[in-house]
């Protein structure tokens, strides 16, 4: 037993760089001295090599003589047993593999002559078990072995990793070796893996194999060699060509679906090569085929990529390569050459694309020094392949440059120009560029200049625009300038690029939106890191003035001044807001980005919507506050310039926090222009006292607006609302209308209650109910409606609404016109040569109705209807001689702005004045046919008796022109039913001026606005009456004309038309208005003399 004391100097010595604390070697021997049984125990700790470490050893060898030493064939038995505990140094993968110690285990048979036969060895940890068998002879020179190698669980291996592991792997493997060759077979097994790498695991979910075969013979020839690789959509097999001088190996990986590998490609992929004289000088072919997939969103059809690479005799390599494929439909190809030579120059050359109808051409060389040169030309059309990648853009590109560095010069030119591009948010019609840059890499000298024309961006048309930039880092002048029909703006700036990006802003003026911008004060931006820090910039506004100055960024000092400022200006940012008015005031910004503190002072005269035509009214704004952070304390009074005052005070937390806000005022109703216009007549006194807390996303609000004596007149409609009043209460998260109220014509009204729900998640949910007794809600000259009704108003005033119930009609009055008007045409106008400001508002008009025919209609809010309309008497429809009740019932669906009414009214009484006789109504309907208008299809059949028959009157068609038709039966000619009805007499027996009053009746029937001829006499004559009085006897027709010879004496003369000889004159004179004396004498000697007496009640 020997004790190892690391001091010791001949110690020291003999383990060189090897340390321990302690160590203990004991030998034992027994037996004959030629058949020794020999046992070897080794106990050490603290053992140490360079960064590594065990903490203990502890080994025993054992070596048993099969008999004595000195024979020929001597053999003894060795065993190994050891423990390795504590391990440092090792990597932290083979350290959590290795666990809490290392254990050895081997055994076998040793000859002197250089034989080991039955080796057993198996080395253990904690989650490794390494099996080792098999012999060898020579010393090593020939031999067999196998190999088992199992890692039952990878969770081991989590830690070490960073990223949780799980799974088991199995390997085995035979080999052997001789003077005879070599062979080896490897199988390896990955089950129930998982890394937490997607692409990884999709690899491995269905396990892995590994089988690999190799043989060589005596001479170093490969005899057999085979790879087969199966890991879910993988396969990879390898194997060589032993027929081929040189020798060369055959590859394949094949990829059953990119998408488990990447969720950025698709399809089936199959890579294959041929590596030849892989262990001499090597040249690597391959090919790629993906014959329909996709990538980056992209579909790809018909991709082949080939291939060479190669090894130069001078060590260098070189190669080339081939894509083809069809990209979304576009044709692309690509070609090119490319070498890195020995001494670490790089060259690629005859590069060629075609990138469906773009063709690109270029080279590239970059010397072992660094120096580069380069070319690059793009000309063609850019259509296909833009869209191909998904930039719908279009138009023509031709573009060149050269490129060179050479130590620190750099020499750059860019030429090159673009037509008719057009893309989603741009266009141009043309432009050109060229630019150079010189100098070098540290003070870089740029010359560019951009023009072109036809610009259109954000709907801004420039006629022509130009763009330079010139000088060095330290000072680079750069100018902008765009004239257009509706904007024109020039700006020069001087850029800086050091520690900071400096920009002196020396001009700028632009004119947009008839609103023009100019700088009165220059001053420089500078930009350092997150700061951002302002001059005094002054700029000219419409006769108004913005001051602009101090720092923004991670900290703010930053100040602006408004004087007079237009709110025309916002028609900047978009056209259809069209302000009046001006803002004065102030904005000082402190604090820091994270924690802002922002104070304000704003006065506005005059706000308000230019367009007239909107009629709203112009208002005087106060308002100061202070933000900071996310809390912002204000006061604002807005004074409508129609009269009244708003005002609003308190605090909200702008980032969900506490609301604290109060809103009073009251404002007139009959003085918004807005409403007024939209209807005869409204008024009313809108008072608000209103208090919302809460927050933001859960406001609470108390307090009222009321309504008093409103008042609400649409002639057109027939609309009449009188005495509104209406209360709207806070309620926390609700507004509820505790009183609704008006009175309509004839003594009845309307009633309602309900609330609002402040829910802006829920849409602000509404449950209104509206009532009506007997109200006459439309009272026009075509239409009067009474009615009772209970309606429901639900739903969410942000998304839809709906409105039902059932209306029920007390009472009903349809007016069917006596005559139509007369209708005028529309004129479509063009107008030609007009003058230039003509022909600018001309061109305005067109652009702005091509830009709403873009923009489309707008969507108010949906309120549907589901209205029952019951109507079971009491609906009467009357003119044109007609008077007819009608009853039954009516849907009204569809939306309050496209209402659908349906339904049907049928007749239960009626009568119809017609040619001097009234008729008993046989049969009607009043029925809604067409539910997109308001206007009721009639069908009405009166009948009564006639000469020789039976005369029947239709009156059909819409209530706004009804037609009136006469038939018979028998069947008779329409005049000769006209004629029996109103004559009693065929039209044959009529006189002439039968006749002609037949034919006026028939155009007072039709509605038509006919020529009167006994009225165009009266006129022309200027007599009071013009007659001609009628009776069934032809000969008893006469003609009377009359007129006032004082304001209470009538003179009037008839005379017979059969017999012009029979004349009567008459004489007509007032006493009282009550009573008059009529005295008559005739040409046949007769005469009379009367007193009337007359009372109206």
């Amino acid at each position: 037993r020997v004790d190892l004391a690391p001091s010791s100097p001949a110690i020291t010595a003999l383990a060189g760089p090897v340390g321990w604390d302690h160590a203990t070697v004991e030998l034992t021997a027994a037996g004959a001295f030629d058949q020794p049984d020999l046992d070897l125990t080794v106990s050490a700790g603290g053992v140490a090599y360079q960064t590594y470490g065990i903490g203990t050893v502890e080994a025993q060898v054992a070596l048993r003589p099969a008999g004595p030493l000195t024979d020929e064939d001597a053999a003894a038995d060795v065993a190994v047993t050891a423990r390795l505990a504590e391990l440092e140094g090792l990597p932290p993968q083979a350290l959590a593999l290795i666990g809490a110690a290392l254990d050895l285990q081997a055994q076998g048979r040793l000859g002197l002559d250089g034989s080991l036969a039955d080796l057993a060895a198996a080395l253990s940890t904690d989650h490794v078990d390494l099996t080792l068998s098999g012999g060898a002879s020579a010393w090593g020179a020939n031999g067999t072995g196998q190999v088992a190698l199992n890692l039952a669980d990878l969770s081991a291996l989590s830690e070490a990793l960073g990223q949780p592991v799980a799974g088991s792997v199995d390997l085995t493997a035979d080999g052997r070796w001789g003077e005879d060759g070599l062979g080896a077979t490897v199988s390896a097994h990955i089950d129930d893996a998982h890394t937490g790498i997607a692409q990884v695991d999709a690899l491995l979910q269905d396990g892995a194999v590994l089988d690999a075969r190799f043989a060589a013979d005596g001479d170093g020839r490969i005899a057999e060699a085979e790879l087969n690789l199966a890991a879910g959509p993988v396969t990879v097999t390898a194997r060589p060509d032993l027929e081929a001088t040189p020798q060369a190996v055959d590859w394949q990986v094949q990829v059953a679906d990119l998408a488990a590998l990447t969720p950025l490609a698709s399809g089936a992929a199959d890579l294959a090569g041929r590596v030849v004289d892989p262990l001499g000088q090597p040249s690597i072919a391959f090919t790629l085929d993906l014959p329909e997939g996709t990538a980056a969103g992209r579909s790809i059809a018909d991709a082949g990529l080939s291939g060479t690479v190669r090894l130069a005799d001078d060590g260098g390599i070189d190669g080339d390569i081939d894509l083809a494929a069809t990209l979304d439909g576009v044709a692309v190809a690509l070609q090119a050459v490319a070498g890195l030579a020995a001494d670490g120059s790089v060259s690629a050359r005859d590069l060629a694309a075609d990138l469906g109808g773009l063709a690109v051409t270029g080279e590239a060389d970059m010397a072992a020094d660094g120096g580069i040169a380069a070319r690059l030309a793009l000309s063609g059309r850019v259509d296909a392949l833009a869209g191909a990648l998904g930039v719908p853009v279009t138009g023509g590109v031709d573009l060149a440059a050269d490129a060179s560095l050479q130590g620190e010069a750099l020499d750059v030119a860019v030429t090159g120009s673009v037509s008719g591009v057009s893309a989603p948010d741009a266009q141009i019609g043309a432009a050109t560029l060229a630019a150079t840059v010189t100098g070098t890499l540290a003070a870089p000298v740029v010359d560019v200049t951009l023009n072109g024309s036809n610009l259109l961006a954000q709907g801004i048309a420039a006629s022509t625009f130009r763009a330079t930039a010139a000088g060095g880092l330290d000072g680079l002048a750069v100018t902008a300038n765009l004239a257009g029909p509706q904007v024109a703006a020039d700006a020069a700036a001087t850029l800086a690029v050091g520690d900071a990006i400096t920009a002196d802003l020396s001009r700028l003026s632009l004119t947009y939106q008839d609103v023009d911008v100019s700088l009165v004060q220059g001053g420089r931006i500078a930009v350092a890191g997150p700061s951002v820090s302002i001059g005094q910039l002054a700029f000219a506004v419409e006769g108004g003035r913005l001051t602009v100055a101090g720092e923004a960024g991670s900290a703010l000092a930053l100040d602006v001044t408004l004087a007079d400022l237009p709110l025309a200006l916002a028609r900047m940012a978009d056209p259809e807001l069209d302000l009046t008015g001006a803002a004065s005031g102030t904005i000082a910004a402190r604090g820091s980005a994270a924690q802002p503190d922002v104070t304000f002072t704003l006065a506005v005269a005059g706000g308000g919507l230019a367009d007239a035509r909107a009629g709203l009214p112009t208002a005087d704004v106060d308002a100061s506050g202070r933000l900071l952070g996310t809390g912002l304390q204000i006061q604002a009074a807005v004074r409508p310039s129609s009269g009244g005052t708003l005002e609003a005070t308190g605090s909200a937390d702008l980032a969900g926090g506490p609301l604290d806000l109060a809103v009073t005022g009251s404002v007139d109703l009959g003085t918004i222009p807005a409403l007024a216009a939209q209807v005869d007549r409204v008024g009313g006194q809108v008072t608000l006292d209103m208090a919302i807390g809460g927050t933001m996303g859960d406001p609470r609000v108390s307090g009222q607006v009321t309504l008093a004596n409103g008042l609400y007149e649409d002639n057109e409609l027939g609309v009449q609302l009188s005495q509104i009043a209406a209360t709207l209460e806070g309620d926390q998260s609700r507004l509820r209308i505790t009183q609704l109220s008006a009175q309509t014509p004839g003594g009845g009204g309307l009633t309602g209650e309900g609330e609002i729900t402040l829910d802006p998640e829920a849409g602000l949910p509404v449950s209104v109910t509206l009532r009506a007794a007997d109200a006459t809600v439309i009272n026009s000259d075509d239409l009067m409606v009474d009615v009772d009704t209970e309606l429901t108003v639900a739903g969410t005033a942000m998304e839809a609404l709906e409105i039902s119930g059932t209306v029920t009609v007390n009472r009903m009055e349809i007016s069917v016109p006596e005559s139509m008007p007369a209708s005028l045409p529309v004129i479509e106008v063009e107008e030609l040569n007009p003058p230039p400001h003509v022909a600018e508002r001309l061109r305005e008009e067109a652009a702005q109705r091509a830009a709403d025919a873009a923009a489309g209609p707008s969507v108010p809010l949906a309120i549907a209807l589901n209205i029952v309309v019951d109507a079971p008497r009491a609906v009467y429809v009357r003119g044109r001689g007609l008077s007819a009740e009608v009853g039954g019932r009516l849907t009204i669906g569809g939306t309050v702005n496209q209402p659908l009414v349906g339904g049907q009214l049928s007749l239960r009484r009626g009568l119809l004045d017609a040619l001097g006789r009234r008729f008993d109504l046989d049969a009607g309907t009043v029925e809604f046919v067409d539910e997109a208008t308001l206007d009721p299809l009639l069908n009405f059949q009166a009948s009564a008796a006639i000469e020789e028959g039976r005369g029947i009157i239709t009156i059909t068609g819409y209530a706004s022109d009804p037609q009136i038709a006469f038939s018979s039966e028998p069947t008779m000619p329409e005049d000769e039913v006209m004629s029996r009805i109103l004559f009693g007499r065929s039209l044959g027996d009529l006189s002439p001026f039968q006749a002609l009053t037949l034919a006026q009746a028939v155009a007072e029937l039709s509605g038509e606005q006919t020529p009167d001829l006994l009225e165009d006499l009266r006129a022309a004559t200027g007599l009071s009456e013009v007659e001609v009085n009628a009776s069934d006897d032809v000969d008893d027709a006469s003609l009377g004309l009359g007129s006032y010879i004082a304001d209470d004496i009538y003179l009037g003369v008839e005379q017979g038309l059969a017999n012009p000889t029979e004349t009567t004159g008459r004489v007509e004179v007032e006493i009282t208005p009550n009573i008059s004396v009529e005295s008559e004498v005739g040409s046949d000697g007769a005469s009379r003399i009367g007193v009337i007496m007359e009372w109206d009640y």
